[in-house]
Order: C-alpha cells, then structure tokens, then sequence
C-alpha cells in the first residue's frame, strides 16, 4: 500500500485528497494513520488542509459571449446588469485631442490612493474611508464644489450621464447616505496595473453594509493611453464561498489562480473611448509596457440596490 501510495497509483484516504491522490473510502482510521506515520518518516508532507485542488468550482458563470457590446440599448442594457455578457465599449466617446487637453489640465491635481500604493486618483473614493462615512462627506463636498472642482469633472461626468440616461431606459441618481450625497467624478492613473479584485459599495463602505447590490458598474472614459498594455480583463466569475482564501496580503486584490481556466475578457484601453463594465466580477488592470508611459481615466461607479430596481446611483 505504501509503496502504491508513494508512485501515486493508490486512492487516498476516507475521501479526502492526499497530495493529489483520488478519494476512496478503503482505509479505516487505523490504516490511515499508519500510512502518515510511514509518510512523515521519509519527510514527506501530509497537509493539515487536504484540499489540493487550489480554486473552488465556478459557481457563478453566466455570461453567454465574452464580447464587449459597441452601443447601448435598453433591452441590450438590461441584458447586461443581469450579466449575461461583460460590458460595452464605445469609440471615440471624446475625441483624442480634447483628451489630450484634459490629461495636461489635471495632473496637478493626481495624489496616491490612501489605500492602493503607485494608483495616483484625482479626487476621493468611498474605498479610502470604509469605516468613516463622516470623513469621506466632509471632504466629497469640498471636491464637489463648481468653483474648486477638479477641471473638467462635471462637464465630463454629465456627459456620460446624459448618454445613458438616454440609452439605457434606469434612472440615474447621485448616491446618497442621510441626505447627503457622495462624490463622483474620479480621474484615475494606473501605470503599473491593478492586481484581480472586486468593488461593491456594499461590502467597501459599513454605512451601507445593510443594502443589498444586485449590479455595480464602472464606466471608465481613457483619458490618457500607453501604445502597449493598460489592457482591463474581466473574469466570468463574481464572488463566492471559498474565495477568502485566495485574498492577498495587500488587503484588496486575490491571486490569479483562482481565475485560472475561467473565461475572460480583454478590453484595450483606448484615448477618447468610454468601457462600461461590471465590477461584480473580478477584474484587473494590465501595466503600461512602455518606459514613461502614463494610463489616465476618468471614472464612476453605478450601483443597483435590490429594493430599488429601476434607479441606477452613482458615485466614487
């Protein structure tokens, strides 16, 4: 039997995975003991967690393309909250010039994510604050001000507003917590990629830890673009049981072996193009693969909650 055991040709014991081993349910507790005996003698390890098999089963798969859409619709919108496809991106949402002018008109205003070293943000994200609502409010109305503002967030974050407002058939609001409203309107720098990770307001910030998300979304208008990389890749998985394992030191990304043989999504990240995408699913973010190069964008995030169906909230 051990002999079997060490060239990897027997079952493995009551059930459970040994290094790989196939599960029987041959071995009395009396056998299985003595073969770890016999096993820890020659220095081989038996783990305490006998799961060998590093990423649970995909329970949450359900798209039915991994294509991005190339406009909106109502009924194609819908489509899209229930997940059955990740995303849409649309070309040439501004034109490259105007970009341009706005990636020169805002680098003053870039600083690093309290939360997320080498991520430069314009603005203030809910993330940075999940356990001080009071914080996040006092200085979202600062940044919220028309005469403080960050340049071109509101004309920028009221276009894309008004062209899914028309396009999409929801509502569309502010999010808000005892009347006051959060900020939105974020300018993002990625340069050297975002490790696999969620956002859910639901789970970020405790005021609203009681509500339920049944969609969230990120619509990312890129500002400014390396030639090579910035890519975002969305995975055809959502969070599930048996994922808290795979949650890295840093405290917000997970390792990428849990999304191995899961079908994903590549979306090239392009000046002047608007990519609505889910960020139920996990996602990451590819490095600029050019010395220097800079990946900006302006960004919000929409939220369905369950007890509100048809009105879409936004936010940062």
């Amino acid at each position: 039997m051990l002999f079997q055991l060490l060239n990897f040709e027997s079952p493995s014991l009551n059930g459970k995975s040994l290094n790989g081993f196939q599960s029987t349910d041959l071995l009395s507790p009396k056998e299985e003991k003595a073969i770890t005996t016999e096993l820890k003698k020659l220095n081989i390890e038996v783990p305490s967690n006998q799961n060998s098999n590093p990423a649970p089963d995909n329970k949450t798969a359900k798209w039915i393309t991994n294509k991005v859409a190339r406009d909106f619709d109502p009924l194609k919108f819908k489509g899209f909250v229930h997940g059955y496809f990740p995303g849409f991106r649309i070309r040439e949402f501004i034109e490259p010039t105007e970009a341009k002018k706005i990636a020169d008109a805002i680098v003053g205003f870039v600083e690093e994510y309290k939360t997320a070293p080498g991520v430069g943000r314009a603005g203030i994200t809910a993330v940075e604050f999940p356990h001080d609502f009071g914080e996040y409010a006092e200085i979202g109305a600062i940044l919220r001000d028309p005469n403080i503002s960050i340049p071109y967030r509101l004309e920028l974050a009221d276009k894309i507003i008004m062209h899914l407002t028309r396009n999409t058939g929801y509502q569309y609001k502010p999010l808000h917590k005892d009347g006051i409203e959060m900020f939105w309107g974020l300018f993002r720098e990625i340069n050297t990629g975002a490790g696999w990770h969620l956002d859910n307001v639901t789970k970020d910030m405790d005021v609203f830890n009681n509500r339920k998300s049944i969609f969230q979304g990120s619509a990312v208008l890129h500002i400014k673009t390396p030639a090579k990389g910035g890519e975002t890749i969305m995975a055809n998985r959502k969070a599930q049981e048996g994922d808290q394992q795979f949650f890295n030191p840093d405290g917000w990304t997970y390792d990428g072996k849990m999304l191995d043989g899961i079908l994903k999504s590549e979306v090239p990240a392009i000046a002047g193009d608007l990519v609505f995408l889910s960020t139920l699913n996990y996602h990451t973010v590819n490095p600029c693969l050019e010395v220097g190069a800079e990946r900006i964008s302006f960004s919000m995030f929409f939220v369905i909650f369950e007890d509100e169906p048809n009105v879409i909230y936004y936010y940062n």
